[in-house]
């Protein structure tokens, strides 16, 4: 039990704190809360890109990669006690190199599979604005 230094006898010293009585400082409690949430409100509203509405859903559905996600979501359930994301990704990329390729390859066919529809959807307008016959009245 720690006594007031002001009514201690001339001879005692106070007890000091041992680390498991120290707190950490309110203040970094604090910053670690306003970091993740500055993280999710990137993540929520666009990863904080300026812009017309269509522009940001465009490069969020091109930043999408479900399949990586899924790799990092498993190395961090499996992986737990590791102090680092980049570590427990780390663990299981070595530990199951397959799943992890078929991550990236799948990804990136499914960018490439964006790529194409939004390409078509393009030509498909230029298409119908040069080429299609413009009749007055409207039918």
């Amino acid at each position: 039990m720690a006594l007031d230094p002001a009514h201690l006898p001339d001879d005692a010293v106070p007890e000091e704190e041992t680390p498991k009585q120290r707190r950490r400082p309110a203040t970094e409690d604090a910053k670690e809360v306003q970091d993740e949430a500055e993280l999710l409100n990137r993540q929520v509203n666009g990863n904080g890109i300026a812009g017309d509405e269509p522009t940001v859903k465009i490069v969020n559905l091109f930043r999408f990669h479900p399949f990586v996600s899924l790799f990092v979501h498993i190395a961090n359930i499996r992986y737990a006690r590791r102090k680092s994301q980049r570590s427990r990704v780390d663990q299981l990329v070595t530990e199951s190199q397959r799943f992890y390729k078929f991550c990236i390859v799948s990804d990136f066919i499914l960018t490439v599979i964006l790529t194409l529809l939004l390409v078509a959807a393009v030509v498909l307008g230029i298409y119908k604005t040069l080429f299609s016959p413009i009749t007055w009245p409207p039918a």
